[in-house]
This record gives structure tokens, sequence and C-alpha cells, in this order.
């Protein structure tokens, strides 16, 4: 048995003990139900017990779970003159109370006929401080009546119990609400990916289409024609350059990212993204060095991830930097390779550096104005530098000029041994 009685009444103290235990382990409200019934039941030595449950839908108070006789129906109408009785008094009604009791004549027909159909000998509210949850209805013992310790017992045991129903109902709503939550984030990923990828198409066309005209062999454009030209193939890759990033984005967000891992010459890689910047370099007036010694080791990871993180760096760090200065450096820090991103820029407020590593968000709305961008350059190099097991910060003052710092890892992932060449892994 659950729990044990002792001499004629019962073990307050062990009742307590084991049925908060029980209850505290439980979050599903069926689960509840079924143990308040078994308990009061196995107490009681109840033949059939029942418990109501008020829903909101159908404004009615609806059977949840039963023990022994099926009731005769399953639900009582919230404006039943023994449900308004109940939950006015707050305190249990016995069926015997309805024939000695004259103040009880009011109700006394509709709820012999509830008692009946429900099997009950006595009902008891559910409870919490400020909130009627429903009733709890126990039949008849065996050659017994219910005496005072019995419903004061009872009574206590409801209360706690009617509090457990309270949290499970509350943690039930949260979880569905988690999963209806997490289906529209679903559906939200893939309609941006979807449309991304339709965006792309004429993107790429657009952009074809333009350089094919500015190489112009046979030399019939004038110079505006050319000008306006450029200014197009300018505005579609800045434009294909937000596309990525969103795509990329909504990768990370559905959490199906793939990493091809190998061992990788993070120098070439930079060099490589700064070739395709110079022109950018020369119209900021702006001066590139690297701090980069020949002891320096490579990386594991994966390269054309990694291209995007030291592509958005340095454009990051160029956008906002004229007539100054963009440094590279890197140093070995343990089983990690620490790389600064420096520049003589505008610098970041202290309570901006937090922010900037988030989705869609920049230091300072002026200067999204002032310098364009998305906002989603930072906040993916901080998801694809995690994913690899390192991590990237800041440290910046204003009009003092910033230090991005990311960390790589050495060795692959998985391994253990000394630093080697190994063959590509694939990690998820």
């Amino acid at each position: 048995m659950f729990f044990k009685q002792r001499g004629n009444k019962y073990n307050w103290r062990e009742i307590f003990v084991r049925y908060g235990v029980k209850l505290a382990s439980l979050s599903n409200p069926q689960e509840v139900y079924k143990t308040l019934l078994h308990t009061l039941t196995e107490l009681s030595g109840a033949s059939n017990a029942s418990i109501l449950i008020y829903d909101t839908l159908l404004k009615q108070y609806v059977l949840k779970e039963n023990l022994g006789y099926n009731p005769m129906t399953v639900s009582i109408s919230a404006q039943h003159p023994l449900i308004l009785w109940i939950k006015r008094d707050a305190h249990p009604l016995l069926k015997s109370q309805l024939i000695e009791d004259s103040k009880l004549v009011d109700i006394k027909i509709p709820a012999l006929t509830y008692f009946s159909e429900w099997y009950s000998e006595i009902s008891f509210p559910l409870m919490t401080e400020k909130k009627f949850l429903g009733l709890f209805n126990l039949g008849p013992k065996k050659d017994k009546h219910y005496d005072s310790e019995d419903i004061e017992l009872f009574s206590t045991l409801l209360s706690l119990g009617a509090i457990f129903i309270e949290n499970a109902h509350y943690y039930e709503t949260l979880y569905r609400q988690n999963i209806k939550l997490s289906e529209l984030a679903k559906l939200k990923t893939q309609f941006v990916s979807n449309i991304t990828h339709e965006l792309r198409t004429p993107l790429h066309g657009i952009l074809g289409l333009a350089e094919l005209l500015l190489e112009d062999p046979d030399q019939c454009l004038n110079t505006d024609y050319i000008r306006y030209l450029n200014m197009m193939k300018n505005s579609g890759s800045e434009l294909l350059e937000v596309v990525d990033h969103i795509l990329e984005l909504t990768k990370y967000q559905s959490g199906l990212v793939e990493l091809n891992i190998k061992k990788i010459d993070l120098r070439r890689l930079i060099l490589e993204a700064v070739a395709l910047l110079q022109a950018h370099f020369d119209q900021q007036e702006c001066q590139f060095l690297m701090d980069w010694p020949d002891s320096t080791p490579g990386i594991y990871g994966d390269e054309q991830e990694l291209k995007q993180v030291i592509n958005d760096l340095i454009s990051n760090s160029l956008k906002f930097t004229k007539k100054g200065k963009v440094m590279i450096s890197a140093q070995k820090s343990g089983e990690m390779l620490k790389i600064c991103v420096q520049d003589t820029g505008i610098g970041i407020s202290e309570e901006d550096q937090m922010k900037i590593f988030e989705d869609f968000r920049q230091a300072d709305n002026d200067l999204n104005r002032e310098y364009g961008g998305t906002g989603l350059g930072l906040s993916l190099a901080k998801k694809i530098i995690e994913l690899h097991g390192g991590r990237i910060w800041v440290e910046s003052k204003k009009s003092m000029g910033s230090s991005f710092y990311f960390t790589l890892p050495l060795r692959p992932l998985e391994a253990s041994n000394e630093f080697s060449e190994a063959p590509s892994q694939s990690f998820h």
C-alpha cells in the first residue's frame, strides 16, 4: 500500500511526506488526478471517486478522472445549485447533511440528484488561494461514516492537491505554447529560406547582365551609362549580400548546420578576403596591415563558414574606418588560436558592445542610417565561431577604434592527441 494506517487514526506526517513527494514529481494533470484518486480511496476505503474540473470552453465542470463506478453523466453546469453552494461555502458537503440540515433545503433536491448520479457520499471543493477549480467526489465507505478527522485530513490533502493541479495545468499550457512557437519558428525559417532562394536567382541574372554590359568590347557605352551600370552592379551586390546573410541566418536558426571540418590556413583566407575588398580599402583611404608570424599554426574548421566570418569582420571594420588602418594579428592561446581584427574607426560605446552580436542589431540607429547594413554580420560570426567551439568578443571605446577577437581550435573538435593533419570530418 502507498500509505499505511496506524491504529484507528492516521499517521499525518507520513501521509503528507509521501503524498507531497509523489505529487511534486508529476507535471501531467492526468497523473495528478490519478494520484489524488488512488490516495484518497486507499486512505478512506471508499468504493469509488471522481474529479470534475472547470472547462473554460464548455463553461461546465467536466469529468477528468474516476475510479470505481462510472458516473451517470460526464459534466455539470457551472450554475448547478450544488456547485454554487460549495464554491461559496468553500467546505465539503456530506450527503447526510442534506437530510439533516434545514439550511440546505433550497439545494436539497438537485444536490441529492447530483450525489446519486456521481455515486458520491461527500463532495470536496478543489480550491487554491484565489481560484475554484472543481470538485472531488468520494463514494461511501464500507459500513462506516466519514468522521471529522476524515474530513479534516482529506480537505487538507485536497487543498495541497489543488495547487499541484493548477501548476500542472500551467506547465501543460506553457508546453503546448512552446510547441506552437517552435512550429511557427520553423515555418518562418522555411518561408524566409524559400524567399531568399527565390531572390538570389534574379539577382544573379541582373548582376551577370550588368557585368556583361560593362565589358563592352565595342565601346558602345558612354561614360554616364558605364557609371549607371556600375551603380546598378554595386547596388545588386549589396542586395545579394543581404540576401545571403538572411539565408545564412535561417540556416543557423534551423539548427541543421553541418560543418565540414578540416585543417585550414587562415592566413590564406584573410589575404583572399582583403584582395576582394581592395577597391573598398582604396576608396576609404584605409591601410591594411597584418601581424602573422610564420610559426602561426593552422586551425581546424569549415572553410566556407570561416570565409564568411573573415569577410564580415574585415568589411565591418573597413566600413567604419575612413583614412585609418585595419590590422589582423594572431597568437596561440592554449589549444586555440586567438585572432584580432583591429581598426582605428569610430569605436563602439560600452553599453552597445553586447547587443551588436544580436540578430538585426547595430550599435546605433543613426549609424544604421549613415553606414547601412542589416546588422546580421556579427550575429552570424558569433553563431559560426561558437559552433566551431570558439568564442568572439569586442574591446572598444568611442572614437578610439575597435578590436574584435575570436578563437578557433588548433585541433579537430574530437581530437585528444597532438596536433596533426587529419581527413575532413563532419559535425552536426
